[in-house]
């Protein structure tokens, strides 16, 4: 059996890690001018920010966010 000597290179997609104040959530990189969108709503300097508040209350405003930006209903 020969082995591997040129790297794997996957597919998978880039997420971006948000860290809430009750946990911790990954978002696609696709999606990050939605997380932006949340940002202004929440008033945050940034992503880091998004620790200020909890998941449930950024999915009140992004779950819609994203559902439009997926033409989902």
């Amino acid at each position: 059996m020969k082995a591997q000597t040129e790297p794997i290179h996957s597919d998978e997609e880039k997420v971006t890690s948000l860290i809430f104040s009750d946990g911790e959530f990954e978002v696609n990189q696709e999606l990050l001018p939605l997380i932006h969108q949340c940002i202004g709503i929440f008033e945050l300097s940034g992503i880091e920010d998004f620790k200020r508040i909890s998941q449930e209350e950024f999915f009140n405003f992004f779950t819609p966010l994203m559902n439009k930006y997926y033409n989902l209903k």
